[in-house]
């Protein structure tokens, strides 16, 4: 039987401090309390794409895959156009 990993409670919250000593940016941004100086390109990121999370669940998850997505879209341009769009 295969196990799944339980989203219910509170286990979101009590890991979220530990993300942000994460050594990849995307784990450091679900704390929420995440930033990296004033006026940086990773504030404005977190900022521009919503990339907030207080819970952690399916829908959240989506939603994140989906920024994700965005950002890599908006980040790996060919001709300064998104690969999306050719």
């Amino acid at each position: 039987m295969a196990k799944h990993n339980n989203l219910s409670g509170s286990w979101f919250a009590d890991k979220q401090g530990e993300y942000a000593s994460s050594s990849l940016l995307s784990t450091q941004l679900l704390n929420h309390d995440f930033s990296i100086g004033v006026n940086t390109a990773v504030n404005k990121v977190k900022s521009d794409y919503g990339f907030n999370f207080d819970t952690w669940d399916a829908n959240a998850i989506q939603r994140r895959q989906a920024l994700l997505l965005e950002l890599a879209l908006d980040t790996w341009t060919i001709n300064n156009r998104r690969l999306d769009t050719y």
